[in-house]
């Protein structure tokens, strides 16, 4: 595996105020129902668990990355009736 200053390079950074937006099928979620209702939706994002060492180069190397789990907003979709095939 490869070190974790090299693992860095291929890390998105957001700058305060940006935003990251992901499309997913609804095969990808872990929601497969198709009843009338309210369903919540969410992203989390766990950041990798890192050595001490690890930390310390990143820091040195002035990279900034997340060091607790992030959340988004939750949203909440209606859906009024059953879909019919």
């Amino acid at each position: 595996m490869p070190g974790i200053l090299e693992q860095a390079k291929s890390w998105r950074s957001l700058q305060p105020g940006e935003s990251l937006t992901k499309t997913y099928k609804r095969s990808e979620l872990f929601v497969y129902e198709q009843d009338r209702g309210a369903y919540d939706f969410w992203a989390e994002y766990r950041p990798p668990a890192l050595t001490a060492e690890d930390i310390t180069a990143l820091e040195q190397a002035g990279i900034d990355f997340p060091r607790q789990v992030l959340r988004s907003a939750h949203l909440r979709f209606h859906r009024a009736k059953r879909l019919t095939r």
